[in-house]
């Protein structure tokens, strides 16, 4: 699972998909309010994000996973 920085979206890890899909299966996706995602009104908090994370996790099957994020990604 891959997280972006804050102002960054889910390109900042172009670099990195060729070599890590050689040996895992990826997912990285835009974080709230950044990329091509949405951005409801706020305050956004730490559970609303990780409540996003999970929810993404879900809907594609993945029950455990180990993270690698920047920033407010981390």
């Amino acid at each position: 699972m891959l997280s972006n920085s804050l102002g960054a979206d889910y390109s900042m890890w172009d670099g990195q998909m060729d070599l890590l899909t050689r040996k895992y299966r990826v997912l990285r996706y835009d974080q709230r309010g950044h990329g091509q995602s949405d951005a409801p009104d706020g305050p956004y908090d730490f559970d609303i994000l990780v409540a996003d994370a999970i929810g993404i996790m879900d809907h594609h099957g993945v029950e455990t996973a180990d993270w690698i994020g920047l920033s407010m990604g981390g």
